[in-house]
């Protein structure tokens, strides 16, 4: 069938479109309309200044239908000297109706229906197939899978309140109109849907979406993952840091992909992700199928217990106050945050602490390249897919091992042990051993310096990723009062804040932005809260610091723990009502709108451990 239409569609056929008489064209990945000759004489626009060309990745559905010729205007003159159209409006009408999303200046998507009209069935039939036919090509070639059903949280309750009546009148008529199927689970009380994906069976589902705000995306990432961890025997802790050192161990990545619909307080997943909150836009790209990976933070308490993992931003101090202030005014709906924000800024304290950070090798100065599509720097070497035997991994640790004057050879895990991993930079110190199994057909893992061999067994596709051992970097120390402690995992732009804490921070970069705001005047601190209003830059303050981060470590300090001998940190120097007691007041965490509410806390970067449907901010 895709053989005869490919050959009918090479045919001269022509359609009427928007009262042209067009051809169609499939080349380059892109459905091209172009207009041979004007149908009414009215027409302002000659034939060879108007070309369409609709990308095939961004068609959602491809029909026929029958339907009358849309002659009928006394305004203008049909122009019957064309043979094709001869017999004009007495002819059969046949319509080929292809619906692709339409763009537009504020990243906002909508659906555009382009009918072209032909009287010959057989090749309106022909087009038709042909068109699909080419956009699965399409699909199956950029390993973009369309979700058929998915699996659908809506938070009737948090923010606006208005999840319920955004989903059933923007997103639910999308879904019904390519033939999506939905279970709907309306959440009754908090971490409703994480104990939900936690213990139901999600192998009917291809992606799970949550409508309400970022809250409710990060109760199904944390559900998710937790599962995740748990099918694969991989305990919560073994990514802990401890000491300045992380394990070896990896988190295994989820096969579900997943979207939100913003009906939120804050929707910063959006605006990182599609560069607005429309819910429709949001429902589009989920629609086409889109992914993009999503770096993630586990958040592990001073003594190695596991607290949850983080999308967004974990902040300490201001942001925490506010929160904590503003969950005891849940009443007044969003406004809360404007309140609490007040309050805790009228009350502004700054709060001693000691930061232990691992820097990336790439400095927040020289990476100023913000996070647009396509955008490299989240794409480069997240899934680098080489196909290993045994011996293949065996000779290439051997060949490793003596370019680097290494005794032994790494070894690699079984399979059956772990289904997929998430890149992230191991902070354990370089050192080779091998392990090999009874069988002589798998290797159990371990991570050489910042390289690791992940899930590699006999004829099995994997990923690579190999850092050389001269990008480690030494754990570094600062300590101060700080008013913040804040750590950007993507640019957190929201309405409020359209760039963002970190304009330059990306989805999948593997890296943190960790922000330091010391103690100042309340005026100094107002013009930097101010700074993320606009364009300009929030950094360029003498009491704020950045640095990119693959991991840090936060420990609240005491006044009797503050040594002015020890030269290799920073003293804290600053006076404060605080210092005066031996155990200093602490400010909790505010992570992607939860509160920790230890102070003490370890952060590590996981790269790309989600999917998100979700193509990027396009320019």
């Amino acid at each position: 069938m895709a053989v005869v239409a490919a050959k009918a569609c090479n045919d001269n056929v022509q359609f009427v479109y928007n009262k042209f008489l067009c051809s169609l064209q499939i080349k380059h990945g892109a459905l091209h309309v172009r207009c041979l000759k004007k149908l009414r004489l009215l027409v302002p626009r000659s034939p060879s200044s108007y070309h369409k060309e609709v990308p095939l990745c961004d068609i959602i559905s491809v029909s026929t239908s029958r339907a009358e010729w849309n002659f009928n205007s006394t305004n203008d003159t049909l122009v019957t000297n064309n043979a094709y159209f001869n017999q004009s409006s007495s002819s059969p009408c046949y319509v080929l109706e292809v619906e692709t999303v339409t763009k537009f200046r504020d990243k906002r998507w909508k659906i555009k229906t382009l009918k072209f009209q032909t009287s010959c069935e057989i090749s309106c039939n022909d087009w038709c197939q042909y068109i699909k036919c080419k956009l699965q090509e399409c699909l199956n070639k950029s390993s973009c899978q369309r979700p058929q059903n998915l699996l659908v949280f809506i938070n009737p309750y948090g923010g606006r309140g208005k999840a319920k009546s955004v989903y059933k009148h923007e997103v639910a008529p999308l879904f019904e109109k390519v033939g999506i199927q939905t279970t709907v689970v309306l959440t009754q009380y908090r971490n409703h849907a994480r104990e939900y994906v936690e213990k139901n069976d999600l192998d009917f589902f291809d992606g799970i979406v949550a409508v309400g705000g970022d809250g409710m995306l990060n109760e199904v990432i944390n559900g998710l993952l937790v599962r995740t961890q748990k099918d694969n025997n991989i305990p919560l802790e073994s990514c802990a840091i401890n000491s300045g050192n992380a394990s070896s161990s990896s988190y295994a990545k989820p096969t579900l992909r997943l979207g939100l619909i913003p009906a939120g307080s804050t929707n910063c997943i959006s605006y990182v992700s599609q560069g607005n909150e429309d819910p429709a836009t949001s429902a589009l790209h989920i629609i086409v199928g889109d992914s993009h990976p999503l770096d993630l933070v586990s958040l592990h308490s001073d003594d190695g217990a596991f607290l949850r993992f983080s999308f967004s931003m974990t902040s300490y101090g201001y942001f925490g106050d506010v929160l904590d202030n503003s969950e005891r005014l849940r009443k007044l709906g969003p406004s809360r945050y404007d309140f609490a924000g007040i309050n805790a800024f009228v009350q502004l304290q700054a709060y001693p602490g000691e930061v232990h950070y691992l820097p990336s090798k790439v400095d927040h100065q020289s990476g100023q390249s913000k996070c647009r599509y396509p955008c490299s720097t989240c794409m480069d070497s997240i899934r680098k897919k080489q196909n290993y035997t045994p011996d293949k991994i065996e000779s290439d640790a051997k060949q490793f091992t003596e370019n680097n004057n290494a005794t032994s050879f790494p070894t690699v895990q079984s399979a059956s042990e772990v289904n997929d991993f998430s890149v992230h930079c191991d902070l354990s110190e370089i050192g080779f051993t091998v392990n090999k199994n009874p069988t002589g057909l798998e290797y159990e893992p371990v991570n050489i310096g910042m390289s690791a061999f992940p899930m590699i067994t006999q004829n099995s596709f994997v990923e690579h990723i190999s850092v050389p051992a001269s990008d480690c970097e030494e754990w570094k120390v600062t300590r101060g009062n700080f008013i913040m402690v804040n750590s950007a995992l993507m640019s957190c732009a929201c309405a409020k804040c359209p760039y963002g804490l970190s304009p330059t921070a990306h989805l999948a970069d593997g890296n943190v932005d960790l922000i330091l705001v010391r103690q100042s005047s309340r005026a100094n601190f107002f013009r930097y809260l101010l700074s993320h209003i606009g364009k300009g830059d929030r950094f360029d303050f003498p009491f704020v610091e950045v640095h990119r981060v693959r991991a840090f470590q936060y420990r609240a300090i005491t006044k009797d723990e503050i040594s002015l001998s020890d030269s290799s940190l920073e003293p804290i120097t600053e006076e404060i009502p605080s210092l005066e007691k031996k155990t200093c007041k602490t400010s909790c965490w505010n992570t992607d709108g939860e509160i920790i509410s230890k102070p003490n806390i370890n952060v590590l970067v996981h790269r790309g451990l989600v999917n998100l449907f979700s193509r990027g901010i396009e320019e």
